[in-house]
């Protein structure tokens, strides 16, 4: 499991440090540039964890059940929740992404 440090940043400090992150990853543009700094940068473990979810997102646009879901991706009715909560909810980030 990640562990993240007690020691609260300050709102700046992560706001330019998560600015940095974003931009880094939407500016890589080739698949196998992305695919390598994603073996670099995270975990199998996060890439798995990320990978899922975006899987649960997409089976949840394509109306499939929590079941079907759990059985496919073999994850917890926990995390469907969870991602489909976000996507009912008005954040829009994860919605325009799946739609996509």
């Amino acid at each position: 499991m990640a562990q993240i440090s007690r020691i609260k940043l300050r709102p700046e400090v992560w706001e330019k440090i998560f600015d940095l992150f974003s931009k880094t990853l939407a500016g890589i543009t080739d698949k196998k540039v992305l695919n390598s700094f994603m073996e670099d940068f995270f975990t199998p473990t996060e890439r798995i964890m990320f990978a899922k979810r975006i899987a649960v997102a997409v089976l949840l646009a394509k109306d499939n059940n929590y079941s079907t879901i759990r059985t496919m991706i073999k994850v917890s009715p926990s995390t469907i929740t969870k991602i489909s909560n976000i996507l009912k909810s008005d954040r829009s980030g994860l919605k325009e992404i799946v739609t996509k």
